[in-house]
């Protein structure tokens, strides 16, 4: 039997304290383990000692996926412990070298009509954030379906890209628990976060087309509770993923009707026809990325086509 403990980590990001999961089975193990911060690495040693743990217990950790409030705090509890750092290899780029990665994602952002005054404005909350990550040396990559094996119990590793391009799950199969990171999570739709793979061309990864094929995936789990990167336990599993799929058809005809209005028209005016009200940096970052994706599945369709000019990227009906 799987014994777990929900670990709840302060992150200074919105979304709030991160769920970090203490497996209480030989090997001891984390799933995730938070930012890299002070109040974060003591919140994280006083609740291990809650159950006679200390951080030098931790035999592995397991990463659903490399944004900082997943992964930061791995380097350090390496540190004290020894433990071994398993994630999946797509999600090396981020877990190395965080601030290149940060940088093709700023060249994206600009090829996709963010204006100059706001690149500069976000490339200053990027150098923040790089303060709550570590480049992890120290790991081993896995694939979609590892094993791992504990004293009485088994998780499964799944890969779920879409808010991350190498996101893992991990499935407890005889009690139907899925600690599931950011691929579901109760009250808010993850977002497909950019992922370049290339600057010229510009290329990148097809985020919520992915998504949609890893919810799929899921569905064909026999899922008895979702365990959540962020926010609580979900047992009405059936109705989380009608939630998801209801939001994505809705918002994918807003934006369907945009661009049939606008004729041709960039990402990020896309962004702001649809979030006039946007005024964060970063939340008109992720709002592009969520714009892509539905961009992405309307090309699919066959509804939309892109236009590769040498300044932008342009959208427009078919």
């Amino acid at each position: 039997m799987l014994n777990y403990e929900t670990l709840r980590i302060p992150t200074p990001f919105p979304v709030g304290d991160i769920n970090c999961y203490l497996i209480n089975n030989d090997p001891i193990t984390l799933i995730d383990c938070g930012v890299y911060s002070t109040q974060a690495l003591v919140s994280l040693r006083n609740q291990l000692r809650n159950f006679g743990l200390e951080l030098g217990d931790i035999r592995q950790i397991l990463i659903t996926h490399a944004h900082p409030d997943h992964i930061g705090l791995a380097s350090v509890v390496q540190n004290y412990s020894k433990a071994k750092v398993y994630l999946h290899e797509k999600e090396i780029d981020k877990a190395v070298d965080r601030a290149g990665h940060l940088k093709r994602i700023e060249l994206h952002l600009a090829y996709y009509g963010l204006p100059e005054d706001i690149r500069n404005d976000l490339r200053d909350y990027f150098k923040w954030e790089l303060g709550f990550g570590q480049p992890l040396e120290n790991f081993q990559t896995i694939e979609d379906g590892h094993m791992f094996t504990f004293d009485g119990a088994k998780l499964k590793a799944i890969l779920t890209p879409g808010h991350a391009v190498g996101h893992l799950c991990y499935f407890e199969e005889s009690k139907g628990l899925l600690f599931s990171g950011d691929t579901m999570l109760g009250n808010i739709t993850p977002n497909p976060v950019i992922e370049p793979i290339s600057i010229e061309p510009y290329i990148r990864g097809q985020g919520l087309v992915d998504y949609i094929e890893s919810l799929k995936k899921l569905r064909n789990l026999n899922i008895n509770l979702i365990l959540p990167g962020h926010g609580k336990p979900m047992s009405d599993i059936e109705m989380h993923f009608n939630r998801i799929a209801n939001h994505h058809q809705e918002r994918k005809k807003q934006i369907a009707e945009i661009i049939l209005n606008e004729r041709k028209i960039t990402p990020y005016g896309i962004v702001c026809r649809l979030w006039p009200k946007l005024n964060k940096p970063v939340d008109r970052y992720l709002g592009i990325s969520e714009v892509l994706g539905y961009i992405d599945l309307l090309k699919i369709e066959g509804k939309v086509q892109e236009q590769y000019t040498e300044l932008s990227l342009i959208v427009f009906q078919v």
